[in-house]
């Protein structure tokens, strides 16, 4: 499936230190047994073509190492304005690393909208007395896509989104792709057979 860029919604993330700090890591599934009940496991990829180069990130403020080679992704069952990302809006945000599948955890919804992802391709702070800034540059990732969500559903598949940018760093193609017999095979090594997992496709949030 190809996505024009222009027909799905591309947010951008505010150049803040409250931004950089709402983005978790940690909501990855680490055994299965661990799933609430009143949650699932989203499993997928994003992938960057052509990827980062070592050059490309300078990330200098505190814990900023963990935006290496990562996006942000943002998924819940409303749009979030990571333009104006409110402190609530932290529990739909998770890094994820490019070129290798996530296991995120979220709460059960009717419907899930990817809001949009970036990634930090440069982050310093300079200190003025008790002052302080934050300079961040960054590659905006469309997003907008609604996968709809099962009672039964513990484990969905919500596919590969490889993003294709030119010299300039301006996304110009989004492919989205079906890789679940791959996919399922990655999760049922890692997780068992206990939880099926299935497979959602996307339509455009309006």
């Amino acid at each position: 499936m190809n996505i024009s860029p222009h027909k799905i919604v591309a947010f951008i993330v505010a150049a803040s230190l409250s931004v950089c700090s709402y983005v978790a890591f940690s909501k990855t599934l680490k055994s299965i047994g661990s799933l609430d009940e009143d949650e699932i496991v989203l499993v997928g990829r994003i992938e960057l073509v052509p990827p980062l180069e070592e050059f490309e990130q300078n990330l200098k403020t505190i814990g900023s190492k963990r935006y290496k080679n990562a996006a942000m992704f943002v998924i819940g069952e409303r749009p979030v304005d990571v333009q104006n990302p409110g402190l609530r809006d932290g529990k739909y945000a998770d890094g994820v690393k490019f070129g290798e599948d996530f296991y995120l955890r979220r709460k059960r919804s009717d419907t899930l909208i990817y809001s949009g992802s970036i990634i930090l391709t440069n982050s310093a702070m300079v200190g003025h007395g008790r002052r302080a800034s934050v300079d961040v540059d960054r590659l905006i990732l469309p997003g907008g896509l609604k996968y709809e969500v099962q009672p039964s559903d513990r484990a969905i598949y919500i596919g590969t989104l490889r993003y294709h940018r030119d010299d300039y760093n301006a996304i110009t193609k989004v492919d989205l792709l079906d890789e679940f017999d791959k996919a399922k095979k990655a999760f049922v090594k890692q997780h068992g057979a206990t939880v099926k997992l299935r497979r959602v496709k996307p339509t455009l949030a309006k």
